[in-house]
This record gives structure tokens, sequence and C-alpha cells, in this order.
């Protein structure tokens, strides 16, 4: 038996950890279409590196409630998690962000990340890059870049998030919506294709 506790990826034992929900503190609704999609495109892209257990967005959403005794033992299962936060200072956007060890809950890395609205979906990857170095992990750029051509402007972006946020609170129709209005532009998209079909099954179409 071995454990995947303080041990580096390069050894091929994985590193699990859970991206938690980001929380939105700018005041506004479109804060929230955000917040959930960098939660959910962090979630992807550290999945698809191959190197990481990635919590599903369903564990990471118990960790987040106020139920002390199933949290502990979620945590237990981690060897770290990512906060967090969402603000808005004039007309530029603060993402505050940690890495913290599971088990003590310290932190092992902290940054702030300040950008106009509209660099919000090139400052994932600099989020992503910075997960991966400060985990150790041994990795090619080339995996972690933003889809740039499944993304082409803002309001794509705000497009998956308002429909993520819609899914995540029981609004289908209105998820359905969102997820229409990106396959419309592109009907390639793989991410809109996957949440829109997720959503026909809640609505039992």
């Amino acid at each position: 038996l071995a454990s995947a506790h303080d041990i580096n990826v390069p050894t091929g034992i994985k590193k699990s950890i859970a991206i938690l929900h980001f929380e939105n503190h700018t005041g506004n609704k479109e804060g929230d279409y955000f917040c959930s999609a960098l939660t959910e495109q962090v979630r992807a892209s550290l999945s698809k590196l191959g190197r990481l257990n990635v919590s599903s967005r369903f564990i990471a959403e118990k960790l987040k409630r106020k139920n002390a005794a199933v949290n502990e033992d979620l945590f237990n299962e981690l060897d770290y998690y990512v906060e967090g936060t969402l603000s808005k200072v004039a007309e530029n956007r603060n993402i505050n962000l940690s890495l913290i060890n599971a088990k003590n809950h310290k932190t092992k890395w902290s940054k702030q990340y300040t950008f106009a609205e509209s660099e919000i979906v090139q400052y994932k990857d600099s989020i992503l890059n910075n997960i991966a170095f400060n985990l150790d992990i041994d990795y090619e750029q080339t995996h972690l870049i933003t889809k740039k051509n499944t993304y082409k402007n803002l309001e794509e972006f705000k497009a998956l998030g308002r429909g993520l946020f819609e899914f995540e609170n029981s609004n289908f129709i209105a998820a359905l919506s969102s997820f229409n209005l990106i396959l419309d532009i592109h009907n390639d998209n793989i991410e809109a294709m996957f949440y829109k079909a997720n959503t026909l099954v809640e609505l039992c179409l």
C-alpha cells in the first residue's frame, strides 16, 4: 500500500485535490457567472493533465457546507484544496487564490491577480500554471493553454458561467438557454455540448 500524501507526482503516485467554488465578492450577478466559469475551467483543465486526482463538483460543493464532521472526513481524503474569491475595485477585477494543505489547513501558496474584466479568460492560464508549479508537477505548458478558439470573447465566457450558475441552482431552462447561446456561435464547443446534455437529462428531454 502507498500513500499519496507528501509524495511528488513524478514518482507515479497522484496527489488529490479539490477546487472549491470561487466566492463572489463583487456585489453583482455577473460575478456569480465568472466564479462558476472559473471554478469549472480550473477543475476541468487540471483534470486533463492526468497528474492529479481532481474531486468532482459534487464533492467540492459538500466541502463548502457547514457540517464540520462530514467536511473533515472529506478533507482527510484529500492532499490539497483550492479556495478563491473574486472582487471588484473600480474597473478592475481581483482574484485572491490559495492552495491549502487539506490535512492541517495551512496555506501552501497564495496570490492575488488584478486584471481588466476583458482579460479574465487569459488569466485562467496563470492560475493553472501556478497551481501546477506549487504542486511540483512537471508538465508541458501546452497542456494548460486556454482554449482561445473556444472562447473568442468575454460574452461567451459569461454565457458558460451563466449556464453553470443556473444549472447549479436547478434553473435548468435558463441553463439550457445559455449553453444554446454558445452553440449557436460555435456548434462544436465540446464543453457547451457536455453541459447541455447534462441539462437535458435533468429536464428529462
